[in-house]
């Protein structure tokens, strides 16, 4: 293994991430971010066993815990009735069982405050307000410049999400299809909700054409509340663009009194709608000592709650892959082999997953019975996931 600099373009989840990985394998690391504040908008993710299992190795055992919930499972139920489809289990194995990670529920606030301080714990500098415009690759070494930025360096990383200028600059701009689909999303506060059971519990609403998904965040002060409706059209891809909450009441009229309940607490001025967009998987991930991770080169629709997941099992395999290899060049190839089957995989599923909870009549009284019937295994494939016995699994040959 070389090593030598680091710089990753993007300070999100994934960025951050594998500047932990990276700086635990020796490299002398640097993140830039476009944006000059550490804040990020109001929004609740869930972290699955797989994802958890990288933050832990990278130090945030106790940090995680102190900022989530911790739920056990999740149920699914009738968008009308309220009646109970299934009840998929989120974690197994006692806590004795080291092979088994928890499940959180976090703010997406908290859990990037998290990676900060751990990253400024291990003295890795985080650029703020550095726009990066332009990559290039060079013999030994490559290049990121912006407005008032200029730096080279043995390995660069993109980690700039949807909107990746690391990409757009190797591989020119992408065309993302419209999915259909269109996300409202917000947060309630937990005590203007009468029932303490509907503010603790993790719960996914199947109706016909739509979904709801909630859960708690903030240690229960708060509910992430994510509502998935339909358009026949949408141009701008952003999840921060602002919805009209009297829209969202009338697409769920006729819902469930708890579904009505939730929406209502959503605070108009905080109230997101966003369009889903289907993105072709990459051939490519890089090219020579850049790459590219998360968002960046694999975004995934909602329907499996594995985005942030992905972006961090990116991060771990990234410095594992490097870690076996003699060169940046051969380590960043593995990496791209190795993660480039379990994204498009999960992309796929997520993609599935859009149709499956919207079916109706017919078709989805056969989901009901199926999802009844397999219960906890339903994410199996995806939370028991070892992104680092994966990768010994490859070099195995």
């Amino acid at each position: 293994m070389d090593s030598g600099q680091a710089l990753i373009v993007g300070g999100g989840i994934g960025g951050l991430t594998a500047a932990l990985c990276l700086q635990q394998l020796g490299f002398v690391v640097q993140v830039y971010e476009q944006t000059d504040s550490t804040n990020s908008d109001g929004a609740g993710i869930q972290l699955s066993p797989n994802a958890t299992r990288v933050l832990h190795q990278v130090g945030l055992v106790d940090a995680l815990a102190s900022i989530s919930s911790k739920p056990d499972s999740i149920d699914v139920q009738h968008w009308r009735s309220g009646g109970r489809v299934t009840t998929i289990q989120l974690t197994h194995g006692g806590e004795a069982d080291q092979s088994s990670f928890p499940y959180y529920h976090v703010h997406r606030r908290d859990l990037l405050a998290c990676l900060t301080e751990a990253a400024t714990h291990a003295s890795i500098p985080i650029h703020r307000g550095k726009r990066i415009d332009d990559v290039g690759v060079a013999e030994n070494h490559a290049w990121i410049s912006g407005p008032d930025t200029h730096e080279k360096a043995s390995l660069i990383v993109g980690a700039d999400g949807i909107h990746s200028s690391v990409r757009r600059s190797l591989f020119g701009p992408d065309k993302p299809i419209f999915s259909g689909h269109v996300a409202w999303r917000g947060i309630v506060s937990a005590e203007s909700i009468s029932s303490k059971t509907l503010a603790t519990r993790a719960v996914l609403w199947w109706g016909p054409q739509k979904h709801v998904i909630h859960y708690p965040v903030r240690g229960g002060q708060h509910i992430n509340v994510v509502c998935v409706d339909r358009a026949p059209h949408w141009n701008n891809e952003s999840w921060t663009e602002p919805g009209d909450k009297m829209d969202l009441v009338a697409a769920f009229g006729g819902w469930h009194d708890d579904v009505t309940q939730l929406i209502g607490g959503i605070d108009p001025r905080a109230c997101y709608r966003w369009g889903l967009f289907n993105h072709p998987p990459l051939k490519r991930w890089g090219r020579g000592r850049v790459t590219l991770l998360g968002d960046a080169c694999h975004p995934t629709l909602p329907y499996l709650a594995q985005g942030a997941a992905m972006a961090i099992e990116d991060g771990a395999a990234l410095a594992h892959c490097i870690k076996k290899c003699a060169s940046i060049e051969n380590g960043l190839a593995a990496y791209e082999r190795v993660r480039r089957k379990r994204t498009i995989r999960i992309q796929q599923i997520s993609r599935q997953n859009g149709y499956i909870f919207h079916l109706t009549g017919t078709a989805a009284w056969v989901r009901n019975r199926v999802a009844s019937l397999m219960g906890e295994r339903i994410l199996r494939h995806a939370h028991d996931y070892n992104v680092f016995a994966s990768v010994d699994e490859y070099f195995k040959g």
